[in-house]
């Protein structure tokens, strides 16, 4: 929202209200947030899928990550990234090393946690980069190569870096 708010505001020629609409109807109809908000409309209606539809949906869920990994990767033949790779090293080693880190320093000593909600918490902090950041990265010409490369390269490093966490939380364990 502060990222379309700042988008529409650039409009010298707008009033503020036309700025707050600009904002609103962006906000909403963002190819993240619509589909997110039309699902939690469609759960809070209590209507149901007929069995078939349902299933349907259920196997295009599941192709869904597969596939967009997959696109996201072929993809990076449309980039230069030269010039990307020291920033998608820097954001993958935050993402995966730091980030992790920091979660476990805050659940284990911070909040005492142990056992599984303490794993759950940092591998799920230690997951590679999502594509909702390639997502945003397109809708605002924002570096996109590089969230493109962190992606492909922190997903592939995912394999190292889990059973590193793995085998931290394993020391851990009482």
């Amino acid at each position: 929202m502060l990222v379309e708010l700042d988008l529409a505001r650039h409009d010298h020629g707008a009033s503020l209200a036309a700025t707050l609409r600009s904002t609103a109807r962006n906000t909403i109809v963002h190819p993240v947030v619509l589909p997110v908000l039309a699902g939690i409309a469609w759960n809070v209606s209590g209507i149901g899928l007929h069995p078939a539809i349902d299933q349907m949906l259920l196997g295009l869920g599941a192709a869904a990550v597969p596939l967009c990994l997959v696109l996201i990767g072929v993809s990076l033949a449309a980039y230069d990234l030269s010039g990307a790779w020291a920033g998608v090293l820097e954001i993958g080693l935050l993402k995966l090393v730091a980030f992790p880190a920091l979660v476990l320093v805050a659940a284990h000593w911070g909040f005492g946690l142990s056992g599984v909600p303490l794993g759950v918490l940092v591998m799920m902090a230690a997951l590679p980069s999502g594509s909702n950041s390639l997502i945003f990265a397109q809708r605002y010409a924002v570096l996109e190569a590089e969230a493109t490369a962190t992606i492909v390269a922190t997903t592939a490093a995912f394999v190292l870096s889990a059973s590193l966490w793995l085998a931290v939380l394993g020391q851990l364990a009482p």
